[in-house]
């Protein structure tokens, strides 16, 4: 079961959805750029960054004690959909398989793209760079899954 709701849950519920716009507005931007020179490796670059998502939530968000009240608003109602919710603590191929990788692959893929244009690798890095600072420094801080080995308010 969860712990008990902090004072803070609705600022850090902002700062989660605040931190996914700035992660989705980033691979979009890398979407962009794939697309303006195939429209056939954008929709591939989709269908990795949708998978990746999926991943994420059925490998690591399934093991949540929080998903029914995620912070990081729909992640934790993907992996509802996904999985059910498995209890066993995390391990080191959770975190590797279960987020790590997805999200290496997702930030990788575009750079080709992303170099080529000076504003789109700007602005990719930047919301990226803001995105994972306010995930760290508000979301995970916050955060009631004291299994998780991000979460910073039981350590």
């Amino acid at each position: 079961m969860c712990p008990e709701k902090n004072k803070s849950e609705s600022i850090t519920k902002a700062h989660g959805a605040i931190s996914i716009s700035f992660i989705i507005t980033s691979l979009t931007i890398g979407f962009i750029a794939i697309l303006n020179e195939s429209v056939l490796l954008s929709i591939i670059y989709l269908v990795i960054v949708i998978s990746a998502f999926i991943v994420m939530s059925i490998i690591y968000c399934s093991k949540c004690l929080c998903r029914n009240n995620c912070n990081h608003i729909f992640i934790g109602h993907l992996s509802k959909i996904f999985s059910k919710q498995n209890s066993k603590n995390y391990t080191k191929s959770d975190v590797i398989f279960g987020a790590v990788l997805p999200m290496l692959i997702v930030y990788i893929i575009p750079q080709f793209w992303l170099i080529n244009n000076s504003l789109y690798f700007l602005l990719f890095w930047i919301l990226t760079i803001i995105g994972i600072l306010d995930v760290l420094i508000f979301v995970c801080r916050n955060c009631r899954n004291t299994k998780c080995s991000m979460c910073k308010s039981h350590k």
